[in-house]
């Protein structure tokens, strides 16, 4: 007579191929897209922007204000201005942009300037090369930027996905309109 496995080897062995199948989803879902550079595929990207419009829409609003008082980043664990209290930012606030933020897979927040905003789904590399992407809203046009071989090309933002072409080397800021003032960004700093 053959023995029967004992039930721990069968929940072990359980928790093992859950974790496996687990880990197959993540990479196939979190894959590198064949766009050179980018995290997600511009397909994904525009997908998570129509499930998260409205939510960004009414974020945007608000950041908007803080960006003309100062504010210039919220990253995970670090701001800019240092001091959010003199541009009327207190912890409570923070603590619920930053919690939003997680929630919408932004961990690394955003960035301002006094007319746009980048939200920051997903950055590489370090502070002297490296990259990062997500959507930019901007009132004013944003330009296509290449460098590489010496030579700088600049273009109005693509007008579809379909339309998108990556530079094989050097730095670039490619930006690809959405709807409106949106658009998907893709930056590289060689």
């Amino acid at each position: 007579m053959k023995k029967k496995p004992p039930l721990f080897a069968i929940i072990l062995l359980s928790i093992v191929i859950l974790v496996v199948l687990f880990q197959l989803y993540m990479t196939f879902f979190f894959s590198l897209s064949s766009d050179a550079g980018t995290y997600r595929t511009n397909q994904m990207l525009i997908l998570y922007f129509n499930i998260h419009k409205h939510t960004l829409m009414r974020l945007n609003e608000e950041l908007l204000v803080y960006a003309k008082m100062g504010l210039n980043r919220i990253d995970d664990d670090w701001t800019r201005p240092d001091d959010l209290s003199e541009i009327g930012i207190d912890n409570d606030t923070l603590d619920r942009l930053r919690e939003l933020f997680v929630s919408m897979d932004m961990s690394r927040g955003i960035s301002c300037g006094k007319e746009s905003i980048k939200y920051i789904l997903h950055s590489w590399g370090l502070s002297i090369t490296g990259g990062s992407e997500g959507f930019l809203y901007s009132v004013k046009e944003p330009v296509n930027f290449f460098n590489y071989n010496e030579s700088r090309i600049q273009k109005k933002p693509f007008p579809n996905i379909d339309s998108v072409v990556y530079p094989e080397r050097g730095s670039y800021y490619i930006y690809i309109k959405i709807q409106d003032n949106w658009y998907i960004y893709n930056e590289y700093e060689d």
